[in-house]
């Protein structure tokens, strides 16, 4: 099976992208891919929410995407909603999406 970052890399842009969904393209159980982020000393939902968020940053640094709304950013990343992304983009990186994108 291919690292827990990478089986769910390629889905990081789709909001609502579940376990179940995830572990039946693998061709394991769910609980079996469970077990594969646990022993990887993670979550599922933990990785899926640190990729989006890397990806998040990556995005709202790009000169060529400033005319692009944070909400928006945030939506192609994978949050479906726009305040839920600001809260947990600023919980994790220590600042507000905007005063990232500024370089703060």
């Amino acid at each position: 099976m291919p690292t827990c970052a990478h089986c769910c890399g390629g889905r990081v842009d789709q909001p609502g992208v579940s376990a179940q969904a995830l572990a039946q393209e693998a061709g394991v159980s769910p609980r079996t891919l469970h077990r594969a982020f646990a022993a990887q000393g993670g979550t599922f939902a933990g990785t899926l929410r640190q990729l989006r968020l890397v990806r998040a940053a990556q995005l709202l640094r790009r000169p060529q995407l400033a005319h692009v709304a944070v909400a928006e950013i945030g939506r192609r990343c994978g949050f479906a909603d726009a305040s839920h992304f600001a809260r947990v983009f600023q919980q994790a990186m220590g600042v507000p999406p905007a005063q990232w994108r500024r370089g703060g």
